[in-house]
């Protein structure tokens, strides 16, 4: 298990994102900069030098399967040849064809009328099947990854879908157990992970985030991009309370010359136009749990 890889965080750099599009290089130039000055001030804050990275996926059309096999038992009873071949067998199934496989997951064994066998290897039983979760991404989406990092001169270690790289971070061993779904929310991308008995279950990324609430907010009250970040960041909520009426914000409008005159808008109207939002990237989501 790889439990015993303790993280330790020695330096972080962030950059805004350019050159990326709902997780998609769109202008290789702009994402290799951003890339580079990230990794820069992580360096500089760790005094190290990176010379390969991890990189997250949350573009490429990700795609979440469950897949399974069975095989009868060489002896009688489970040997690690077995487990090969079950796992072989379950893998016959996936056909990635233009995508890549991302994550592989044993999720369960099963021995004869035994479900939910966690280590089957000594056990007696005549046949053994697999199920396995995959994650699979299409090919072009990492290659163009790829391409904007070695760009960067780093070299890819490997990739990981966004989800299962946050679920890492914040997750306690209880919760994967137990079952848990993590939702991580971004600028132009929200994606979530399903986690039961300890494995991946389930990934998967919708195409909205953080972004289409501030473009949202920006066009509903006729401001800039900025302003509207701004106002969400400071004042934006999901959940009415009594005193939104009554409280005032200022909003600068856009006009001919830029911005030209500032109008007062009551902090109602903001939660207004974020809970909607919201609530699709909600509905989108259990859509598809």
């Amino acid at each position: 298990s790889d439990d015993k890889y303790t993280l330790k965080v020695l330096g972080v750099g962030h950059q805004l994102a350019r050159g990326v599009r709902a997780g998609a290089i769109v202008n290789v130039d702009e994402a290799e900069r951003a890339i580079r000055l990230a990794v820069d001030a992580a360096e500089r804050m760790a005094q190290r030098t990176i010379s390969e990275i991890y990189v997250n996926v949350s573009g490429g059309r990700p795609q979440s399967r469950l897949y399974s096999g069975t095989v009868a038992t060489q002896t009688g009873q489970v040997g690690p040849r077995d487990t090969e071949h079950v796992l072989n067998a379950a893998l016959e199934g996936v056909d990635p064809g233009r995508r890549s496989i991302l994550h592989l997951s044993p999720l369960q064994y099963h021995l004869d009328d035994a479900k939910g066998v966690s280590e089957p290897i000594g056990l007696f039983g005549e046949n053994l099947s697999l199920d396995l979760g995959v994650v699979t991404v299409e090919t072009p989406h990492l290659q163009n990854l790829t391409l904007a990092v070695e760009r960067a001169h780093l070299a890819v270690a490997g990739f990981v879908i966004a989800p299962y790289a946050a679920a890492r971070a914040i997750l306690g061993d209880d919760e994967k157990t137990l079952g848990v779904t993590v939702v991580d929310m971004g600028g132009a991308t929200t994606s979530f992970a399903v986690f039961h008995e300890n494995h991946l279950v389930h990934a998967d990324v919708v195409p909205v985030g953080g972004q289409h609430i501030t473009n949202d907010i920006a066009r509903g009250l006729s401001t800039t991009i900025a302003h509207a970040e701004r106002m969400k960041t400071l004042w934006g909520s999901a959940l009415a309370s009594q005193v939104d009426e009554r409280e005032m914000i200022a909003v600068p409008l856009l006009g001919e010359r830029g911005v030209d005159t500032v109008q007062q808008v009551p902090k109602s109207m903001l939660t207004g136009i974020i809970r909607p939002r919201l609530e699709e990237i909600f509905e989108m989501l259990r859509d598809r749990l």
